[in-house]
């Protein structure tokens, strides 16, 4: 999620929640411009769908959701 800009780079050292919360934001829309809003809580919850969503698309196409009778 390390985008080119200074401003858009992760501020914040490994390890930490505030390192999660900066990746969610980027899953949710927020691009980090000073021009756009600060996130909030609609991000995050975009942001939760959408890695819902791949995270579903991951375990069917490692075939974790396949029922074989």
């Amino acid at each position: 999620m390390e985008r080119k800009t200074r401003l858009q780079q992760n501020a914040y050292p490994p390890q930490t929640q505030a390192l999660a919360t900066w990746i969610m934001q980027g899953l949710g829309g927020w691009s980090g411009y000073k021009s756009q809003k600060p996130f909030g809580i609609t991000t995050l919850v975009r942001s939760l769908e959408q890695f819902k969503s791949t995270f579903f698309g991951w375990k069917l196409a490692l075939g974790l959701l396949v029922c074989t009778p």
